[in-house]
């Protein structure tokens, strides 16, 4: 079975150390903007749990 690759145009001259380069940068974006979505989540969550903690019970 073949599969088609999208490759740039200047494939040739990438080397294997700088597309490797290229991964890691996109895997460190990724962390990160997961890391910024969870933390956004995290504090959503506690301005929710510290308006709901200062009701008064009835």
């Amino acid at each position: 079975m073949k599969f088609a690759t999208l490759l740039p145009n200047n494939w040739l001259a990438e080397t294997p150390q700088a597309l490797a380069l290229m991964r890691i940068g996109r895997q460190s974006a990724e962390r990160e903007r997961i890391s910024e979505n969870n933390l956004a989540l995290l504090k959503k969550n506690c301005r929710k749990n510290s308006f709901s903690s200062n009701l008064p019970t009835v």
